[in-house]
């Protein structure tokens, strides 16, 4: 017997007011916007920055199925009858093509800034437990969902879940999302019973053969998870979890299978009770969230607490110090930064940043001025002089194909096409060399990158 115990939970803090659109979002021009009679807006808008991985010259199927899945997104987290949305159109090209009125265009606008702004990969730290009934109130937790909203308060709270000796960790994975993407995760385990015997009779002679049936049972969690930028600098997670327990022991019974007076065999009647919880989770950078319910063990509660975790947390100091110092615009060194070699998973965190930097490392014995340079591209270039022995690895930290001028290249859609790419490099060769160099091996190599 199976029982279902379903539970939705809604769990947000409080938004900002939307911030205004960035200037290069929006493509409506005289010759992309159309001010329709009955008052609407019909206006293109280019998305195909954000799905540059999915642009093929030869193939634009995948790039119109990537808008295709960037519309329905946006379609669901976006209130379209309050808004005065009539319709959104994908089409070739990395363009949607919006009507409604000025309210919708509004929210697309904030949408897409949302996007271009969030990093392109969010952490999540989930820790679910198991806790007696009515202990979650004495750990200070009132309600079935709260918030908090620091770092600080959120490891103050999961302390106290920790220290007490009456809660039972489930799981505590650390899950990794693409923007606007599910991930899914599982910790199951399989339990094998008979269900039930097949009577084989083997002729000649009327042997009989007794066949048991061996079916598998899981039991266990499994998460589906979906963060979404969206406007007012908050990241809306679409969470759903499913805990299963095998009740034990197994519960049996004995039947006859034979004619007669046979003997009677034993089979396994199992049962396993679910719980189910759907929940929409609003949260800004470096908060966290709790949401509980009963739990399918019996006198028990289940408790899942969310952090969406800073990519600061994962820079260790020195790394995070030095690129604080571009940003305030205070960075001087003229040579190589004093950095080592169990830095680059931290250079690898920063490397997903689109980041815009005006102040950065760069080679005096250049003569290529270089006003600008993405932050991901300035983390890649630090790498690589990491690997030439933390020295200045070229003149400039500037990305270049075979067929790329430097002319043509140093754009920024041209550079942020090229991180996209050269991140990965630099990812799989990290890889193949944790723990010290490995001789011969460099990222760019099999690439048609290279360093200007």
């Amino acid at each position: 017997m199976t029982h279902w115990i379903t539970w939705a939970a809604l769990a947000c803090t409080s938004l900002a007011p939307l911030a205004p659109a960035q200037d290069r979002v929006v493509v409506g021009t005289q010759e992309t916007q159309e001010r329709l009679s009955e008052g609407l807006l019909a206006r293109y808008y280019d998305v195909g920055e954000l799905l540059i991985e999915h642009r093929s010259k030869l193939d634009p199927g995948p790039e119109l199925k990537a808008t295709q899945d960037f519309v329905a997104v946006l379609l669901e987290v976006m209130d379209q009858r309050k808004r005065g949305l009539k319709s959104i159109k994908a089409e070739s090209g990395g363009r949607i093509l919006v009507t409604g009125a000025d309210l919708s265009h509004e929210f697309v606008r904030d949408f897409i800034a949302a996007q271009l702004s969030s990093p392109p990969v969010l952490t999540l730290l989930m820790t679910l437990v198991e806790v007696p009934a009515g202990h979650l109130a004495e750990l200070g937790i009132e309600k079935a969902s709260v918030t908090v909203d620091s770092l600080e308060s959120y490891q103050e709270m999961l302390g106290r879940f920790r220290k007490s000796e009456k809660v039972s960790m489930v799981t505590a994975p650390q899950i990794t999302l693409e923007s606007r993407k599910t991930s899914s995760i599982s910790t199951m385990s399989q339990v094998s019973y008979v269900s039930d015997y097949i009577l084989q009779i083997v002729e000649p002679g009327s042997m009989e053969i007794l066949d048991p049936v061996v079916e598998v049972i899981e039991e266990g969690v499994m998460i589906d998870v979906r963060g979404v930028p969206v406007p007012g600098g908050v990241v809306r997670f679409d969470l759903d979890v499913s805990f299963s327990v095998l009740q034990r022991p197994i519960p049996t019974v004995k039947t006859r299978i034979r004619s007669g007076a046979g003997q009677e065999v034993e089979v396994s009647l199992p049962e396993v009770d679910h719980i189910k919880l759907n929940s929409v989770i609003t949260l800004p950078e470096g908060s966290a969230a709790l949401i509980s319910s009963a739990a399918p063990t019996e006198g028990k509660d289940f408790a899942i607490i969310l952090h969406y975790a800073s990519p600061r947390e994962q820079i260790n100091p020195r790394v995070q110090k030095l690129f604080e110092s571009m940003h305030a615009g205070q960075y001087d060194h003229k040579w190589f930064p004093k950095l080592q070699w169990e830095d680059i998973p931290s250079l690898l965190e920063v490397a997903k940043s689109k980041r815009e930097l005006t102040n950065f490392p760069n080679n005096p014995f250049s003569s290529q001025s270089q006003s600008t340079c993405l932050e991901g591209i300035v983390a890649l270039w630090l790498i690589e002089g990491l690997q030439e022995g933390g020295n200045l690895p070229s003149l400039n930290p500037i990305l270049l194909g075979k067929k790329v001028s430097l002319e043509s290249g140093i754009k920024p859609g041209v550079q942020l096409r090229m991180l996209a790419q050269a991140r990965r490099a630099y990812k799989t060769w990290w890889k193949k060399t944790p723990g010290g160099r490995t001789e011969g091996l460099h990222a760019l190599e099999g690439t048609d990158l290279h360093w200007y």
